[in-house]
């Protein structure tokens, strides 16, 4: 595990959403506003949340808007079956859902309660309508 630092979600995305905004009102000539915000928040924002949870669960980068104390626990556990944990995390990195997932171990092979383990894990940090909706508020709307 190799933590660069405490950082926020909530500030890099909207550092993404803002550089979308930029490139896309570059793109179209004239400002987007708010409509190009919220296309990056539609488009991208749900793998960017998921990819920032990884990022927490696995230890290599720690986020204020996540539990302090789940930092690395993928990593721990994926750790303790060594030669079932890269082809696991393939699963969650490609996206697969948890049913997937679940059809994938069984069809490996892979003993379920290993799988089961890390699906409570990222389940955790799954991504939610709220916390889209917050974002697109903290982004639409920061605070001065």
């Amino acid at each position: 595990m190799i933590n660069v630092g405490l950082g926020s979600i909530n500030d890099v995305g909207r550092e993404f959403a803002l550089q979308h905004k930029w490139l896309e009102s570059e793109k179209a000539g004239r400002d987007l506003g708010e409509h190009a915000i919220y296309d990056w928040i539609r488009q991208y924002w749900h793998a960017f949340y998921r990819a920032r949870a990884f990022e927490h669960l696995l230890g290599s980068r720690q986020w204020i808007e996540m539990d302090a104390s789940e930092f690395g626990i993928l990593f721990a556990e994926l750790a303790k079956q060594p030669a079932l944990a890269w082809p696991i995390l393939q699963q969650f990195l490609k996206g697969a859902d948890n049913l997937d997932i679940l059809r994938w171990a069984h069809d490996q092979q892979i003993p379920l309660d290993v799988v089961y383990r890390a699906l409570t894990i990222t389940n955790r940090y799954r991504y939610t309508g709220w916390s889209t909706i917050a974002f697109a508020n903290y982004v639409v709307w920061p605070r001065s």
